[in-house]
């Protein structure tokens, strides 16, 4: 799973997007009758394919009839002789709400028509969800965990931090009161954490997915009922667990490496072919996911790329599949991709419930294309294309609960459907000639499906050949040297680095202007999902907020405007040039505006006055990021004692300020260095999974 934006982990304040999604003109009504003549229809629970014609109304199969009747429903008739029809794709694991106007036509366009989604803010993905129900917005139907269940301190910020049962109790409940589909847990849980939330889980009618904790082995999982297992997450405990009599240990953090499945051939066979026979008797989920360490493994090597996927790439998105730490992960993943796939073809045989997912949003993993390439790793691995379909479709609807109404064709499911012109019962590789998508009674002819991924190229914005992209790739043109009117008092840039790795620049330019301040600055982030911005704000002589504008530097940018009238901050946003509903929010006594970027702190920490060792307790209220919507939450800052800084040839005496922001995941410390004047040097973010570090560079 990827790693969290940089700058919306900076901003601290919980993400709850509102997103305005396409609508594709080229779509036929849903609720105008589809016949669909003389198509061999695929019965994935039989692997056969029998010719018949398909009604489809109101969303819906009606009718799956012998070939010959009669059918006058109506509506459009599509001649289906020669073709196949087969039930739309599942990926059971993607994370979704990283980039969801890109990768809903994706996955449509390549049928796959659901998903599980396995990790986001909560509040962002039950929306999105929601939204994709409702039509709203282009792009599967979903199913969601919400936050992950983790330990203290977790991996990712959007986690739900539990280092004791009682609070890992307390985190399910709270995910099961939100309506999540499925509870999600996470590799630094305790084995008493981990036990507490898969009972509570249950407790609350939900499965208990994810991963397998450090340490812990698959075997370990099913005895304490964890229903899900994803990324083949504890296998390489198990594997470990039987090399050489269980005393092998041949290598330093071989666990964390992947280092056990190196040593596979050596394990005891019997004893994991036990292990495997206990996962098919109780049921156990396994989703391998082995798309994604192949795609991994291509961070490190760009031949390996494939160049016709790069157009559906965003620049800061391959910025991030190919930052320094995935190559060095790439470097050491092509050699566990065989054991891997010898694992899944061991589990196939063993009757293992197994099934297709992806890891979407992770290094070289494309929305929709990707279930394709992970079907075809399982059948290179030895698993037949019967079963390999099943896997993508009947088996993770019964999963997930849904099969009722979706993953076959049969009278009164829902309609969500594949025309392809191959067998896939004869190879998996024949889902991707697809000649037209039935969406939820929807029919999507192979132009409309061109127009989907069309769309999604302007998206992703202008390729750039593959290449690893600058810290701009990827910015609107407008990217003018920043000229706030008035007369200048400070101009500079900030270089960011995230664990020691290139994280982007912050450019800034400050004035006095109209009696008071004026800033501009452009965010220029490298190596995470945020993307390209501009500030223009206004402040008055004494640094309180006046009026500003937030724009993305992205093709279809969010553009939003703040004021404040009689105590009351106002916003309004466009994305895409389409308005969004306007908001409010109330000014607390004494709040700051905080703007942004790093150079604000000028008109937050500055503006307080406080003499070293002096604390305040204030409310500070954000605007553009990690939402355009205004929010307020409580800071703690602390004045430390002057330090010098060596920055800009030589050194100077620096204000240091100390930042206390309480978070789901805990207290995250955020040190920010000033000159005299309250022009940023430096600031410091210490949390969990890393630092970033911004400095002065000019």
């Amino acid at each position: 799973m990827p790693l969290p934006s940089l700058l919306s982990v900076v901003r601290l304040v919980p993400v709850a997007l509102v997103l305005a999604g396409p609508l594709v003109a080229a779509r036929a009504a849903a609720d105008e009758p589809l016949v669909i003549e003389s198509v061999s229809v695929v019965d994935v629970e039989a692997g056969t394919a029998e010719v018949a014609t398909v009604v489809v109304e109101d969303g819906k199969v009606s009718a799956v009839l012998p070939a010959l009747d009669a059918v006058s429903a109506g509506g459009r008739t599509i001649d289906g002789r020669g073709l196949f029809l087969v039930p739309g794709l599942i990926d059971a694991h993607v994370h979704f709400s990283t980039s969801p106007d890109l990768f809903g036509p994706m996955m449509v366009a390549n049928g796959v028509l659901a998903a599980r989604d396995a990790g986001a803010e909560t509040g962002t993905i039950v929306w999105l969800r929601d939204a994709l129900a409702a039509r709203s917005r282009v792009g599967p139907e979903l199913l969601v965990t919400g936050a992950i269940v983790d330990g203290d301190p977790p991996v990712w910020p959007f986690s739900r931090a539990c280092g004791t049962p009682e609070q890992a109790r307390a985190a399910v409940r709270e995910l099961a009161a939100a309506g999540v589909d499925q509870i999600k847990v996470y590799s630094r849980l305790s084995s008493e954490a981990w036990a507490a939330a898969i009972e509570e889980a249950h407790a609350q009618g939900l499965k208990a997915t994810g991963h397998v904790p450090a340490g812990a082995s698959v075997d370990d999982a099913r005895a304490l009922g964890q229903d899900w297992i994803d990324h083949l997450s504890g296998f390489d405990v198990l594997i470990g667990r039987h090399v050489d009599g269980g005393s092998s240990r041949t290598e330093a953090g071989e666990g964390s490496a992947f280092g056990f499945w190196r040593h596979l051939g050596r394990a005891d066979a019997a004893a994991l072919d036990a292990a495997y026979g206990r996962l098919a008797e109780a049921g156990t989920v396994v989703c391998p996911t082995l798309v994604v360490m192949e795609g991994i493994a291509r961070a490190a090597d760009p031949s390996a790329r494939d160049a016709a996927l790069a157009p559906f790439v965003p620049a800061h998105l391959l910025a991030f599949w190919t930052s320094p730490r995935y190559r060095g992960f790439g470097a050491r993943t092509p050699q566990v991709i065989p054991p891997m796939k010898e694992v899944v073809r061991a589990l196939h045989r063993r009757g293992v419930t197994l099934v297709v997912g992806t890891d979407l949003a992770n290094p070289f993993v494309h929305a929709g294309f990707s279930v394709h390439r992970e079907m075809e790793l399982w059948q290179e691995a030895g698993v037949p294309a019967a079963d390999v379909l099943r896997a993508a479709t009947i088996v993770p609807a019964r999963a997930l609960g849904v099969d009722d109404r979706l993953g076959s064709i049969l009278p009164g499911k829902t309609a969500s459907m594949v025309l392809v012109r191959r067998n896939p019962l004869v190879d998996v590789r024949h889902l991707a000639g697809i000649e037209a998508v039935i969406d939820r009674g929807t029919f999507l002819d192979r132009a409309a499906l061109d127009g989907l991924l069309a769309d999604a190229r302007s998206l992703a914005g202008p390729p750039d050949g593959g290449e690893e992209a600058s810290p701009d790739d990827g910015a609107a043109p407008d990217v003018a040297p920043l000229a706030p009117p008035g007369e200048e008092i400070a101009r500079g840039t900030l270089a960011m680095t995230w664990s020691g790795f290139d994280a982007g620049v912050e450019e800034f330019a400050i004035t006095r202007h109209d009696g008071g301040y004026r800033l501009q600055a452009r965010s220029l982030p490298k190596g995470g999902f945020e993307k390209p911005f501009f500030v223009d704000f206004s402040f008055d002589g004494e640094g309180r907020f006046r009026e500003g504008v937030f724009r993305e530097l992205v093709d279809g940018p969010l553009e939003a405007t703040y004021g404040v009238d009689d105590g009351v901050v106002e916003a309004f946003a466009r994305r895409a040039g389409e308005p969004l509903p306007p908001r409010t929010l109330d000014l607390p006594p004494g709040a700051l505006v905080e703007a942004p970027v790093f150079a604000g702190a000028l008109f937050s920490l500055h503006r307080l006055g406080l003499a070293p060792g002096e604390s305040r307790e204030i409310e500070a209220v954000s605007l553009g990021r990690p939402t355009w919507e205004p929010r307020a939450a409580p800071v703690t800052i602390r004045r430390l004692d002057d330090a010098d800084w060596s920055g800009l040839g030589g050194p100077s005496r620096a204000r240091r300020y100390a930042h206390a922001y309480e978070t789901p995941m805990g207290t995250i410390d955020f040190e920010t260095w000033t000159d005299a004047r309250g022009i940023v040097l430096k600031a410091i973010l210490t949390m969990p999974m890393g630092k970033l570090v911004a400095e002065r560079s000019e």
